[in-house]
């Protein structure tokens, strides 16, 4: 159904869960660190309608952070705000493990790398420009960082 969770992330430190749905809420819910059977709801929020998901990720220092198709949204003090943007649609995202550069990738094959301040510090062509198109690529987009990024 439309309330069905599509992502999930979690602030190990605040003992916090969010989920995000299908109908474009975000449902927030604290954890006893003692007893994690022991869970309640934070908040419910809507975020958007008619946005498929790419990544949800909680960051200490930004919050939580939404990658949708075409844009990024940070939810910092309740109020979602558009981040980020690019041309074509995101179709994998994954940011560095130290949590200071977010990269994506497009349906058109550009690879972008972003700052956590939302700055584009790179933007590389995918395409070698062998005359093949990147078939199959919006199917198998993986991001993947070396550890001590």
């Amino acid at each position: 159904g439309d309330d069905e969770i599509v992502g999930v992330t979690a602030d190990t430190y605040g003992h916090d869960l969010y989920f995000y749905t299908k109908n474009g809420d975000l449902l927030s819910y604290s954890y006893d660190q003692t007893n994690p059977a022991l869970i309640r709801q934070k908040s419910k929020q809507h975020i958007v309608d008619d946005e498929t998901l790419v990544a949800i990720n909680f960051l200490q220092e930004l919050g939580v952070v939404l990658v949708f198709k075409g844009r990024v949204v940070l939810i910092q003090d309740k109020e979602p705000e558009e981040v980020g943007a690019v041309d074509a649609d995101i179709i994998a995202a994954k940011w560095s493990p130290n949590e200071e550069h977010l990269a994506l990738v497009t349906e058109e094959g550009e690879l972008y790398l972003f700052t956590a301040e939302w700055d584009v510090l790179y933007k590389v062509d995918l395409d070698d420009g062998d005359e093949s198109k990147l078939e199959g690529l919006c199917d198998a987009a993986c991001i993947t960082w070396h550890g001590n990024s």
